[in-house]
């Protein structure tokens, strides 16, 4: 079996993602492996929904920040401090952040294979079946179209 050098965390837009972080840390750490974490930006209209805040740790958005949002560049930005965040909570400097933009999973495929990833932490969500339907199954799309093992951290509503 090979030896698990590099891991790749991707983390999504939910509350759970330092669920996710946290495991898959926790996992590379006992593997002394190479830790990135990663976060995809999709569409930025997505990110600017006063109903709900996408990115972790801006929750209760108001109307500055949603102008702020609308720049792509400023969202990038904010994507990044995000992680950064995370990685000072995790406590290891020595994390890679990167920070794409397009399709969720066509870029965690991308990423992975770039970087000679071994390994692929990312999150489930226990969500409707109907959206699952309408908008596919990220974790779904990447366990089909890799053959780099994939870690799934199961994630329930209450989380």
């Amino acid at each position: 079996m090979k030896k698990i050098k590099k891991v790749l965390i991707a983390l999504d837009y939910d509350l759970s993602a330092q669920k996710v972080a946290d495991v898959g840390f926790a996992i590379a750490n006992s593997m002394q492996a190479e830790i990135t974490l990663m976060h995809v930006v999709a569409d930025v209209n997505y990110y600017s929904s006063t109903a709900f805040s996408p990115i972790i740790g801006f929750m209760g958005f108001n109307q500055a920040d949603i102008a702020f949002f609308e720049k792509e560049n400023n969202l990038k930005e904010a994507t990044a401090n995000y992680l950064n965040k995370v990685k000072q909570k995790l406590g290891d400097e020595n994390i890679k952040i990167v920070v794409k933009e397009g399709g969720f999973a066509h870029e965690i495929l991308e990423q992975a294979q770039k970087s000679n990833t071994d390994l692929i932490v990312m999150g489930s969500h226990s969500r409707s079946w109907l959206k699952d339907i309408l908008m596919g199954s990220v974790v779904e799309t990447v366990f089909k179209s890799t053959d780099i093992p994939l870690m799934i951290v199961p994630i329930k509503e209450e989380e």
